[in-house]
């Protein structure tokens, strides 16, 4: 496993250019998932400012908590080792151990404690036994949530507002997928930043795909990341989740079968195969204005092997 692969920044932007539209409308990508083979994506963005901070701060290691195929255990297991911190994952199922999947034996590999709890331990998160043990123990010990979405990695996700802006000043519409909602929630705040200071030379349209049902991600974006003045330039598009997270049927897995082909690389089933389903779609209910410009962000989700299988 080699961590010292140099980080792809900025992130390419590529066309879409087999995307077919009679208006003028032209589809790009931002491929974040290339940004690093561990730490790729909305994890790089969500943890990379984060960690620059811990360093700074002093702080000797990090707790954070996922399931057992968690994207964000494993950045974060990553993360700690380039940046020579302790890391510990609270891992949901107590009938796991790491050797029960790649993920978890790469975690392990990389230096993190996996610590495996029961479902009612682990919805407590921080409040569970395990965890107040450990930051009793070892107060140096700093607390990411699951997903890895705070108040400071807003800021980390902003950054990628401003460098699509740099590669790309006449985007209109930028597409993302949503799960805990910290990616868009670090979107629309750097959008109002630059509103509040005249930074933006026009409005940037954002569409979210939630990639779960029953969630109201509107009501989340201000409750839980006290965002608020956003209506005008989001769209929350809920009819793409394909049953819930992580769910699927065979016309999504078709689908992806032959976005694949088409666009010349792999997505992950979770999040961007259900966003580009949602792209495509949207497309042909001629849902995104004449002649825009529209950039979808692939936020990862892959192993440096499924770029290769």
């Amino acid at each position: 496993m080699n961590l010292s692969n140099p980080f792809v920044l900025p992130s390419p932007i590529t066309e879409l250019d087999f995307i077919e539209n009679s208006d003028g409308v032209k589809f790009y990508v931002k491929r974040d998932d290339l940004i690093h083979p561990y730490i790729s994506g909305n994890k790089y963005r969500k943890l990379a400012y984060l960690l620059k901070g811990l360093v700074t701060d002093d702080i000797q290691g990090i707790l954070t908590f996922g399931g057992a195929y968690s994207n964000h255990i494993l950045a974060t297991a990553a993360a700690a080792k380039l940046h020579n911190l302790k890391s510990v994952g609270i891992v949901r199922g107590d009938e796991l151990n790491s050797r029960s999947n790649e993920t978890l034996t790469l975690c392990e590999q990389l230096g993190m404690k996996l610590i495996f709890v029961n479902r009612e331990e682990y919805r407590k998160k921080e409040f569970g036994t395990s965890a107040i043990e450990l930051l009793k123990s070892e107060p140096d010990i700093y607390l990411i949530p699951e997903g890895g979405s705070n108040q400071m990695s807003m800021i980390g996700v902003g950054e990628l507002l401003d460098e699509i802006l740099l590669q790309m000043p006449q985007v209109d519409y930028i597409v993302v997928g949503m799960g805990t909602g910290g990616t868009m929630a670090g979107l629309v705040h750097r959008i109002l930043e630059r509103k509040d200071s005249e930074m933006l030379d026009k409005l940037i349209n954002l569409v979210g795909v939630p990639v779960l049902k029953g969630i109201d991600f509107s009501e989340k974006l201000k409750n839980d990341y006290n965002l608020n003045h956003f209506d005008d330039f989001l769209s929350l598009e809920n009819d793409y989740h394909f049953g819930g997270y992580a769910k699927s049927d065979d016309k999504l897995v078709s689908f992806k079968n032959q976005f694949e082909k088409d666009c010349g690389f792999p997505i992950d089933k979770v999040y961007n195969a259900k966003v580009a389903f949602a792209l495509l779609d949207l497309n042909t209910k001629q849902f995104f204005r004449p002649g825009s410009k529209v950039v979808w962000i692939d936020t990862g989700g892959l192993r440096p092997n499924d770029y290769h299988s």
